[in-house]
């Protein structure tokens, strides 16, 4: 019997050099439906998207390659036989060996699909619309600079012709991947395996045998391979689940292979006992992942489970149950919002980084002395230490690894005589020959011990050692810096705050900036704290939604996801029914209390968000004073989620500021500009509070910092840099006509929103009648005493994400690049919003806050469309910029979601006139602006027009 064959879709190879994805497209079209219509007709009357199959072109060792999905079994099926016929191509459906998905022009990482017992290399990841190795990862960055492949082997249990084993399949594995990867550039490439079942068995093989026979296999290195398991068997807590999970799998593929290959998967064959431990033996074990799944299998009339939890972990490590998914769906992603997706994705993530420690890795062994010595720098919490570990912990069983991490000169010699200490008598050795090393031993003091050990670290036979220390910049002296680093290692690994201090160090080398995580990361990170939290989370769950927001709350800062999801479930947790909800609603309002109580919340073990924050400032060492203004004064002028840059404010002329001295109690910092603080900002730059942005401009300032500035402040100090700063603003207008109109609205916008966050009353940013009145112009409605009232055109980009992402679990609203995609379009948001087509939009969704803040939401909504219609329609879609249409897009999207939330709302259907009527209208007047926002999702209007219909069946169905 041949071997398994993809249900819909074929392979197409011998394509000749030129052919496009139309061409492609039109005749395999053709091919399916010869009959109703010709391959030269160009007519599309009543044709639906599933009567096109979905074509893929790349390029595979010189040549393309195509997958070609049909709509169904018996379309593929005609397709085949007519293609074959006509055509000269090579055509097959079992996909053995390697196939190229998608290969973009700029490739940076190999992504390798290894299905599992009886499974099709490409139907195996196919799920009912959608095969996301193809469709979807490549739509989400980094991966979409990833070659994506699959490996098909004959895997077929009824196959009594097949005498392959493990170690063959593992074998031709890593040849078909050398014959892919031809390239020097291909072979230094990062390659990652995703496997199902009994695929990652071959390929958890495949690493052993590349770790012993190395040279064998051209084209692929150990130390650049990383692993994601699937629901992969590794082991079994006795013989009798390994024997009932091959049972269950016999009759899920209704036959059984001969009886060696059987055997072999057993947990108590020595063949597969060994596989497991060679594998965790290797010089190098690449990083890796496993996952099992959460749902039993309906197998032979019976739900079953195929891996548990404790046989799909290994190596010391619990596999992570995803939820909601069974043995053949674990690997199948239809939609991309989903929470298997998302999950499956931020590992790929986390080993993708695990990429950059293997880097770090690499450069410590090269020869080259600068190489030898590497500075981890970023803020504080950021990772720095947890990737040392990482190092640590990978070269553990290779080399001697030392790590300290003292603060100043006594921790220093305590930790380095803890180390001599634990290295005993054989420290000794090199100096002494055939001599009672252990009485010598113990007439040394501390300084000898410590001199002893430095001396052992510079022999030759010990230059291999890695000597770690973590937070160098922690001793604040210079003097003390270099003393923590001994002249004798010749490997030195150490993490700093300061990215400069390696110019004061006597030795030079390398310095490796660690980023902010990326929203994946960061979901992944919480969910490993929430794992460790065990039953306290049984009755407050966290939402994958909830998990993206608080990653867009923290910003990349791994410290404060950790500290967020502790102060949830410990804190919130005690007085809400929906604690991770409340934490979103904190920073999206005004109860900077409840922001204060979460960055001064401070665990059992380690900082508080504010303490580390805290910690940099103690660090300053120059000017600290005059740094710490300045450092006030940019965290109420800048705002990266919204690309605000102090610079900006600086570079507006202002030649009458001297007439201003009296109203300006930092008069000074304004007057000398940024120019004239570059120490100060260096000093800032040094304890990395501030960040030099990849494009030259003004320091960043990370979310958390700003928060814990701003706190910091206090009412008076929040009150008196928001005035200064409209005041500014507010002359600006008065002594100039039309000069910096598109910079200083945004800083007056982001001002209010500042005052609104800390419940400042408005009506004290102004020191003149005249001033209040030009405020007030921007704000929607006023209150004289305190307000609660959001400022305008302003909403949290948390609460946007979360709403965001509610949106987008229908499958009818996918925003095109992703939740990354949908932060990069909010963040060009107040650039713009001077745009005369924006501020229809800019009004309505600070009328749409939330359903509860009109008294009559739908009315609002109503009336507030009309004239964002009015505007958009009457302009040039053409003309519009990027920045522009990104914006607009963004900002229509959460109109989308009000709409949804309205027509939920069962209280307004109840309480307000004509809701049904209204709601049609507002559809209609969404489908007459769909056309502007094609470039970014060509099928709006249709799902839009699709919606509609569901809310009339819907509305006829209840009775309105």
């Amino acid at each position: 019997m041949s071997p398994t064959t993809s249900q819909r879709t074929i392979r197409v190879r011998r394509l000749v050099p030129g052919i496009t994805v139309d061409q492609l497209q039109d005749a395999a079209k053709f091919s399916a439906k010869p009959k109703r219509r010709s391959i030269f007709s160009s007519a599309k009357k009543n044709q639906s998207s599933a009567d096109i199959p979905v074509c893929f072109l790349a390029e595979q060792n010189e040549h393309l390659v195509s997958t070609v999905t049909f709509g169904s079994a018996q379309e593929k099926s005609k397709a085949t036989e007519h293609l074959e016929k006509t055509r000269k191509w090579s055509i097959d459906s079992d996909f053995l060996g390697v196939t190229v998905l998608r290969c973009p022009e700029d490739v940076d990482l190999d992504i390798c699909a290894v299905h599992g017992l009886g499974g099709n290399a490409f139907d195996t990841w196919m799920g009912l619309t959608n095969m996301w190795l193809r469709d979807t990862l490549p739509r989400s960055p980094p991966f979409d600079r990833a070659r994506t492949m699959t490996y098909g082997y004959d895997s077929t249990l009824i196959n009594k012709k097949s005498n392959d084993r493990i170690k063959d399949w593992a074998d031709d594995l890593l040849r078909q991947i050398g014959h892919i990867r031809t390239g020097a550039h291909e072979r230094k490439r990062p390659i990652l395996f995703i496997c199902h079942s009994l695929g990652g068995i071959v390929a958890r093989e495949a690493m052993v045998r590349l770790d012993r026979h190395s040279r064998q296999f051209d084209g692929i290195e150990l130390e650049l391979c990383g692993l994601i398991f699937l629901s992969t068997p590794h082991s079994g807590t006795t013989e009798a689940d390994w024997n009932g999970f091959l049972l269950i799998l016999s009759e899920m593929v209704l036959g059984v292979r001969p009886r060696e290959i059987v055997n072999e998967l057993k947990s108590f064959n020595t063949s597969s006992v060994d596989s497991e431990e060679d594998f965790t033996a290797m010089s190098d074990v690449p990083p890796f992942h496993c996952f099992c799944e959460g749902d039993k299998t309906f197998v032979a009339g019976k739900y079953r489970q195929i891996v548990t939890q404790a046989s799909a972990g290994f190596y010391g490590r619990k596999a992570d149950k995803i939820l909601n998914v069974d043995h053949h769906q674990i690997c199948k992603f239809d939609d991309p919002f989903s929470p298997a997706y998302i999950n499956v994705l931020a590992r790929l993530h986390k080993i993708r980084r695990a990429d950059n420690v293997q880097e770090i890795i690499d450069s410590l062994r090269q020869p080259d002395p600068q190489s030898r010595i590497i500075a981890l720098t970023g803020m504080g919490g950021i990772g720095k230490t947890e990737i040392l570990l990482e190092v640590a912990f990978r070269l553990r069983n290779i080399t001697n690894v030392f790590s300290i991490k003292p603060t100043d000169a006594i921790s220093t010699e305590l930790a380095l005589l803890q180390i001599a200490t634990s290295i005993g008598h054989e420290l000794l050795s090199i100096r002494y020959k055939n001599a009672d090393l252990a009485s010598i031993w113990r007439t040394y003091g501390p300084d000898q011990r410590i001199h002893a050990f430095k001396t052992w670290l510079g022999h030759p036979d010990n230059q291999p050692s890695v000597f770690i220390v973590d937070d160098l910049d922690g001793f604040g002296d210079e003097r003390l810096i270099a003393a923590a680093l001994p002249s004798e290692a010749q490997i030195i690994l150490y993490s700093t705050r300061d990215p400069t201090i390696m110019e004061s160090l006597e030795r030079q080398g390398k310095a490796y900036h660690i980023p902010d995580m990326s929203v994946d990361e960061m979901a992944s990170l919480m969910n490993a704290v929430l794992r460790k939290s065990g039953s306290r989370i049984t009755n407050h769950a966290i939402t994958e939604v909830e998990l993206e927001a608080i990653a867009t709350i923290v910003s990349g800062h791994a410290l404060g996801a950790c500290r967020a999801i502790t102060y949830i479930l410990n804190v919130l947790s005690q007085t809400s029914d929906k604690p991770a909800t409340t934490f979103i609603q904190t920073f999206s309002g005004s109860k900077w209390e409840a922001r204060k109580r979460f960055i001064e919340y401070k665990p059992r073990f380690g900082l508080s968000i504010i303490e580390t924050f805290n910690t940099s400032l103690e660090r300053m060492q120059n000017h600290k004073e005059a740094a710490i203004k300045l450092l006030e004064l940019m965290a109420f002028l800048s705002n990266i989620n919204i690309s605000l840059h102090s610079r900006d404010f600086f570079s507006v002329e202002r030649p009458w500021l001297e007439n201003l001295k009296t109203d300006l109690p930092d008069y000074e910092i304004f007057a000398d500009g940024l120019d004239g603080q570059n120490e100060y900002l260096l000093e800032l730059e040094r304890v990395s509070i501030g960040v030099r942005p990849v494009i030259p401009g003004s320091l960043q300032i990370h979310p958390l910092w700003v928060e814990c500035i701003q706190q910091r402040a206090e009412h008076g100090g929040r009150l008196r840099w928001l005035r200064q700063i409209l005041t500014l603003c507010y002359e600006s207008f008065s002594r100039t006509t039309q000069q910096h109109a598109c910079v200083l609205p945004a800083f007056k916008e982001n001002a209010i929103m500042i005052a609104t966050r800390f419940d400042i009353p408005y009506r004290d940013l102004c020191g003149t009648d005249d001033m209040w009145t030009w405020l007030k112009s921007s704000l929607p409605e006023v209150d004289e005493g305190p307000s609660d009232l959001l400022a305008p055109s302003i909403r949290s980009d948390i609460t946007t994400v979360s709403a965001f992402a509610s949106a987008n679990s229908d499958d009818d609203l996918n925003y095109p690049g992703g939740p990354s995609k949908l932060h990069e379009d909010a963040a060009v948001e107040v650039a713009v919003k001077q745009s005369e087509v924006a501020e229809p939009f800019t009004e309505l969704t600070a009328k749409t806050t939330s359903l509860d803040a009109p008294q009559n939401p739908i009315s609002s909504l109503h009336e507030q469309c009309k004239a964002a219609t009015k505007a958009i329609t009457s302009s040039n879609p053409g003309m519009m910029s990027e920045e522009l249409t990104a914006t607009l897009t963004h900002r229509y999207l959460r109109l989308l979601q009000t709409l949804k939330d309205i027509e939920e709302d069962e209280k307004s259907k109840a309480t307000i006139p004509d809701h049904r009527i209204r709601c049609l209208e507002i559809y209609d007047m969404l489908v007459e602006m769909a056309p502007v926002f094609r470039s970014r999702n060509p099928k709006l209007a249709d799902l839009l027009v699709k919606r509609k219909g569901v809310f009339v069946e819907m509305s006829n169905a209840s009775g309105e």
